[in-house]
Parts: structure tokens; sequence; C-alpha cells
């Protein structure tokens, strides 16, 4: 989890720790979490390409003498 630009840290294995949860619950919680963590990094990917291109893209402004 992030709060701006400041990691927090959070340990998602010890708080499934604390829960009652069966092999299978926990093995599921998991797997998600991880499919959630890739899908932020590829979403964080794509920004920065998209934010890339519009820079090339937008029109510069005249450098004034």
């Amino acid at each position: 989890m992030s709060n701006g630009n400041k990691q927090a840290v959070f340990n998602l294995e010890a708080r499934l720790n604390e829960l009652n949860l069966t092999p299978a619950e926990r093995a599921n919680a998991l797997g998600a979490m991880r499919l959630a963590e890739d899908a932020v990094e590829i979403f964080e990917a794509l920004r920065a390409m998209f934010k890339r291109i519009a820079g090339l893209i937008s029109p510069k402004p005249s450098v004034r003498a």
C-alpha cells in the first residue's frame, strides 16, 4: 500500500495468519493479492508510457530571449 509517495509496510501473510482461514482460503487470498499487485504494476507502467507519449506530442512553448 502507498500513502502518496511514501510506501506503507503491509505484510499480507502476517495478517492472513491472524484470520481463521482454511489452507485453501488462505491460498486463494494470497493468489488474489499477488494478482492485484501485478495489475497495479502494469497500470503504473502503462501510465508512465502514456505520460511520455503525451510529453512528446504536446506542443512546446517558444523560447524567449
